[in-house]
């Protein structure tokens, strides 16, 4: 089990500056419920209502990682997606501000949101549409889907832009891509063209707390407790120049690492066990308790 908490004071507080800026800034975290909190199980089936059940926590959504293509472009290091997970992403939790048109229809699965450098790199407006190439799952279950071809060989779906939008966790970084965020819908019509049949992925339960990142001292020790005691941490090799924790478990891990599957691409780097969040990445809880 992974406890991140999430550095949404430290970056306001560098990115804010102004007085005008930090005004803008206390509106979009009164308007988003921006998550406090991050936790990761990898482990398949994991019961989220235990979490969910916990008197610190005000909100969860849950997000995980498959992999599509978009107009037939599957260059392997850019198709590893953030899909919302369930209703409460993007709506209870980290709801975002609509800069254009509306958010998407959980319903709906042919219909998905954009970033403003999304947008524009892209040239998309509110209306145009994106093919999705999924895949099929007795591909997906051999290589997982970080081993896929670029060429998707599942059903597409035509995907219409619905709205422009900006938020906290999935905020754009300078020089970045941008971000195309599909309705849960599809991740619900979809899931084992997107994770196979094993339905295996990394989940990312995004939390919201009743007393904000003040809480998570106390949040811990009750996540460890309704997770069988699976938070403590030591340090990790390094991977690729990237700083990694891992949690005292053989089912659970506590890797950094794998963050950029989550949020953006970040150019700071830190010591393995370092409990200060560099830029927008979160700080691993569980291993700065025990740093």
């Amino acid at each position: 089990m992974l406890l991140i908490a999430i550095a949404t004071g430290t970056v306001l507080t560098a990115a804010a500056g102004a007085r005008r800026g930090d005004s803008s800034v206390d509106r979009l975290l009164a308007e988003t419920l921006p998550a406090h909190a991050a936790v990761t199980p990898f482990e398949p089936g994991f019961e989220w209502d235990a979490v969910r059940a916990l008197p610190q926590v005000e909100g969860l959504g849950l997000l995980a990682t498959g992999r599509y293509t978009i107009n037939g472009v599957g260059d392997p290091a850019e198709t590893i997606y953030v899909i919302p997970a369930d209703d409460q992403a993007m709506q209870a939790v980290d709801r975002p501000v609509v800069l254009a048109g509306r958010l998407a229809d959980p319903s709906k699965p042919d219909e998905a949101v954009v970033t403003a450098r999304y947008a524009e790199l892209n040239g998309l407006t509110v209306g145009d549409t994106r093919e999705f190439g999924l895949y099929r799952p007795e591909t997906i279950d051999p290589a997982g889907v970080f081993q896929l071809p670029p060429v998707a060989d599942g059903p597409s779906l035509t995907v219409r832009v619905v709205g422009v939008v900006r938020s906290f966790f999935f905020a754009d970084e300078l020089g970045g891509p941008g971000r195309i965020l599909p309705s849960v819908a599809l991740f619900n019509q979809f899931k084992p063209n997107m994770l196979g049949d094993e339905l295996t992925s990394d989940y990312l339960g995004l939390v919201r707390l009743r007393g904000g990142t003040a809480a998570i001292p106390e949040f811990r020790p009750e996540l460890a407790r309704v997770t069988d005691g699976r938070t403590s941490a030591s340090p990790a090799r390094r991977r690729t120049g990237t700083p990694t924790t891992s949690c005292a478990s053989r089912r659970s891990r506590c890797l950094p690492s794998v963050l950029p599957r989550w949020l953006p691409r970040s150019r700071s780097s830190g010591s393995p066990s370092s409990a200060t969040p560099p830029a927008r990445y979160p700080s691993c809880a569980c291993c700065a308790a025990s740093a």
